[in-house]
């Protein structure tokens, strides 16, 4: 059973949380963090462990590290990354993808397990207003517009070298989030609704509908996936929870209930 963790941020007050989810959905509260700065936009972790801080802004960013047992250790250091990146994503272990929604800009990086960073490349060229961008830990990449259903997907390698691979029409609108897990695996799920579905987006780019998984909870405001299986869902207005796990080939299986979170925890990512 593959081992998983997670790792909570309030950017309003920088208290932080670990905790580990495993291969099946189960989920084990692990420490409290304190004394994160402020103010983080993103939160990155990668399947290796490193953590990336962003604040788009300033183009500030600071490291981190978690390991698989959920023990983080924050890096007291920054460095500019640039501002105005609307998305930050890992793929393929170490790789980063930056986007800009707005410019049509990118950017790949690699940041290791001891959490050092290393620019890769700067892109041109990307359609602008992807509303969301996901990688998975195989490398491959996934744009979503929200409003028009249209998708495109790419890949980034071992080193941080991005390819595109192609575009993909048809997909439902109006999905609030789709997350992977279990290396190659996506959820996707409408919070209004409470609409879900699943697929497979491989190492090479090449994307699989799997099925469609109704009568989810409508309101789950953040949905942290993790390479092992596992997935945390969250409301972080009444602190309410649950589990399940994807399967290596896109099944989803709802695990559990888990009340009494805290509240407002803006970001929740796995690694």
């Amino acid at each position: 059973m593959q081992s998983g963790a997670l790792l909570f941020y309030n950017s309003y007050t920088g208290l932080g949380a670990t905790a580990l989810l495993d291969a099946d959905g189960n989920y084990q509260y692990v420490d409290s963090i304190s004394g994160l700065a402020r103010g983080w936009t993103r939160v990155i972790v990668t399947p290796t462990g490193g953590v990336l801080f962003y604040h788009a802004p300033t183009g500030l960013g600071a490291m981190g590290r978690l390991d698989a047992n959920g023990r983080f250790e924050y890096y007291l250091w920054n460095i500019q990354l640039g501002v105005g990146w609307t998305h930050i994503v890992s793929a393929n272990e170490d790789s980063l993808l930056f986007y800009n929604a707005g410019t049509g800009l990118g950017r790949t990086a690699r940041i290791d397990a001891a959490g050092n960073y290393g620019l890769v490349s700067d892109l041109s060229g990307f359609s602008k207003n992807w509303f969301l961008v996901t990688g998975t830990a195989s490398g491959g990449l996934l744009f979503y517009n929200y409003a028009t259903g249209l998708v495109a997907t790419g890949r980034l390698d071992a080193n941080g070298n991005y390819q595109y691979v192609s575009s993909i029409s048809g997909f439902a609108t109006g999905w609030t989030n789709i997350v992977a897990a279990n290396r190659s695996s996506l959820l996707f799920y409408n919070g209004i609704t409470g609409a879900g579905a699943t697929g497979l987006l491989d190492a090479n780019g090449n994307y699989q509908y799997v099925g469609s998984t109704p009568g989810f909870a409508t309101g789950w405001s953040r949905i942290a996936g993790s390479p092992s299986g596992g997935i945390l869902f969250y409301n972080h207005v009444n602190g309410l929870g649950a589990t399940a796990r994807l399967d290596a080939n896109g099944n989803y299986q709802f695990v559990k209930t888990i009340p009494g979170f805290a509240t407002d925890w803006t970001h929740i990512v796995g690694r």
